[in-house]
């Protein structure tokens, strides 16, 4: 009896690891599609779009993706020795591998390179002997990534201490640039043995094995400090050393069984959606993921088939991707108001049955003809005179755009101003509560437009839209989904690492699946070829615009030689919000692009003038008052 209790407590704690592993994986899993049986898989792999170069100790075999042909081989010769191979990765048409004397001491390394067409070698880079062995190599944002092991059971040889295993960056000149250790709850597990093979993957994360042991690391850099952070373990069916993610097919990994002499091919799958919120990203990842985006884009055709999948991502992630039927918009328009230049009417339209949307119509004084159409999304501010679409800076920015000519509608984002039906989520705070806040928002957003193309004065050709805060990612997600939208100026809001700061705008899956990844710079990029002025500033999630975030997107219009289109005004001692010199520079950019008259809101001195704006109290604003009830029809959430 007693033995039988130490068998199960042995092993209960030989599985202990593999228990967390499947505890902890509370979203990714790995899906077998293939097995290869290939001779050379005993030490790394790498893949290109055609091609999987199946790496052993000295030699190399090249191997068709489609039809798993062997194509070419190189093996180690005197003229051309190697004494221990790893995993590579291939970069512009060059196979880069890992290579150290493993198991010699002192430990010495190198990256060996080979032309990938050819498999002729090529050339060699040494590296530091103090590191380690290096055992991986990959290139992911701009830079080099190298991987050093240090071998428990090497210890005693070397006479010094076993240090633990290391990633480091090097630039394009092979120069070390930053090192990270790895969090201690997995050198716990590890030991005796190190890190054989990571890469960077479609998730933006750092994927990486253990020899022998069946699962995958998944990290990330931290936002301060020198230690990896761990984000998920999972379980998988690979055995071998090396990785390589697939960067042509979105989501494949490659891996290899070493006893079995096996390449398997897996999908990573997602068992429940992973959200991007707030803070996701260290400004530094934030800028290497635009990179590695940037550096799989060559041409408009690449950049076109990257667009249509982000696009497809979104609307999955919004469950939109099958969205509503577009019934009547049944509007209300009541209480106009006269004042200099411009009237205001309150407006209610019926988004879907029964939902209201709710806000303003401002239009100029005695319009006449067909007029440009402008959305303004308030965005998440708050008092005075009630926040959102009351808000003093936020009637004088649509008061000056009806002047300038355009009809302008300002409507309450989901669960702010008079969009209350919410019966089950806390007011106001229901845009923090409603998961499917942004879903909402959204199509409230795309049917905005429609309401704006059904008034007789609006041109279809000539729709714009600008907000601030979460006003700015309603502006790009709306024009990245809606081709409607001729022009758009987000304000404060496109930013590669920062991705909403509350459920309303990153409460969905709209950034990552298992089919896309994205960030708000990359979806305000969807907007290419139109029109767009990104307003940035330098003390919120935006200062790093000028130098990350508009090149990226400078690049994307350049591929459909627009470069003329984007602009970007970045106000380095400015902060968050839809002030006066950001409104002047936007007013400047709809009147290039919509053709509206400047000079009906200049003073004398050639300025432009916000001045002689009556701004309303928000009681004069609401559609439904005791004069005007809501519908009986309406619903509640």
């Amino acid at each position: 009896m007693i033995e039988h209790q130490l068998v199960v407590c042995l092993l209960s704690f030989l599985m202990l690891p593999l228990f967390i592993s499947i505890v902890w994986s509370r979203n990714r899993f790995y899906e077998e599609l293939k097995v290869l049986n290939i001779p050379e898989a005993k030490q790394g792999i790498a893949v290109d779009e055609n091609f999987i170069y199946v790496i052993g100790t000295k030699e190399i075999g090249k191997y068709d993706k489609k039809t798993g042909e062997r194509v070419k081989t190189w093996t180690s010769n005197e003229n051309e020795p190697v004494i221990h191979l790893n995993s590579g990765v291939v970069v512009e048409g060059k196979l880069y591998c890992a290579c150290s004397n493993y198991s010699d001491i002192p430990m010495t390394n190198s990256v060996e390179i080979w032309d990938a067409e050819t498999m002729k070698y090529v050339g060699t880079h040494s590296l530091d002997i103090n590191q380690g062995s290096c055992t991986w190599v990959d290139r992911y944002g701009g830079y080099w990534w190298i991987g050093f092991a240090h071998v428990e059971k090497l210890k005693d040889e070397s006479k010094k201490e076993a240090e633990g295993p290391v990633v480091l960056k090097f630039d394009n000149e092979w120069r070390s640039l930053e090192t990270w250790t790895f969090p201690d709850e997995i050198i716990q597990q590890i030991t005796p043995m190190s890190d054989s093979g990571c890469s960077w993957g479609p998730d933006g994360l750092l994927h990486c094995r253990w020899h022998d042991r069946p699962e995958l690391y998944v990290l990330k850099l931290p936002q301060m400090g020198s230690v990896l952070e761990l984000v998920d373990i999972v379980p998988n069916n690979i055995s071998g050393s090396g990785i390589a993610w697939d960067r042509k097919d979105y989501g494949l990994l490659y891996g290899i069984r070493m006893r079995d002499r096996q390449v398997v091919i897996l999908k990573q799958r997602y068992e429940k959606s992973l959200l991007r919120r707030g803070s996701y990203h260290s400004e530094e990842m934030g800028r290497m993921e635009l990179q590695e985006f940037s550096e799989q884009v060559h041409n408009l055709d690449e950049w076109e088939k990257r667009a249509r999948r982000t696009r497809i991502g979104i609307l999955n992630g919004l469950e939109l991707t099958n969205p509503p039927d577009k019934g009547p918009l049944n509007a209300i328009i009541h209480s106009r108001r006269e004042y200099d230049g411009y009237t205001i009417e309150n407006v209610a339209f019926e988004s879907l049955p029964g939902f209201y949307v709710t806000g303003n119509l401002y239009r100029p004084r005695n319009v006449k003809g067909i007029v440009a159409g402008i959305l303004c999304p308030h965005g998440h501010f708050e008092e005075p005179n009630g926040g959102g679409r009351f808000r003093p800076e936020h009637q004088i920015r649509c008061v000056t755009l009806a002047r300038m000519g355009a009809i302008v509608f300002s409507y309450d984002m989901v669960g702010w101003g008079e969009s209350t039906q919410f019966e089950n989520y806390r007011f106001p705070d229901t845009h923090k509560t409603f998961t499917k806040a942004v879903k909402l928002q959204t199509w409230n957003s795309i049917r905005a437009v429609d309401f704006l193309i059904s008034l007789k004065n609006v041109d279809p050709k000539r729709i714009g839209v600008t907000g601030a805060s979460g006003g700015g990612t309603q502006t790009f997600l709306l024009t990245a989904l809606d081709y409607r939208v001729a022009v758009s100026v987000p304000v404060v809001m496109v930013s590669a690492h920062f991705f909403g700061g509350c459920i309303c705008e990153s409460g969905m899956p709209i950034y990552q699946s298992e089919s896309h990844l994205t960030n708000n710079a990359d979806i305000a990029a969807l907007a290419a070829p139109r029109p767009q002025l990104i307003i940035s500033d330098g003390t919120d999630w935006t200062k790093n615009t000028p130098t990350v975030e508009y090149p990226y997107i400078h690049n994307v219009y350049r591929h459909y030689g627009a470069q003329n289109l984007i602009e970007n005004v970045h106000l380095t001692n400015e902060g968050h919000d839809y002030g006066n010199s950001k409104r002047i520079v936007a007013y400047k950019f709809f009147a290039k692009h919509f053709g509206l008259n400047i000079r009906n809101i200049m003073n004398a001195d050639d300025q432009i003038d916000e001045s002689n704006i009556i701004i309303e109290k928000k009681e004069e604003m609401y559609v439904f008052n005791s004069d005007h009830p809501r519908p009986s029809k309406a619903i509640t959430w």
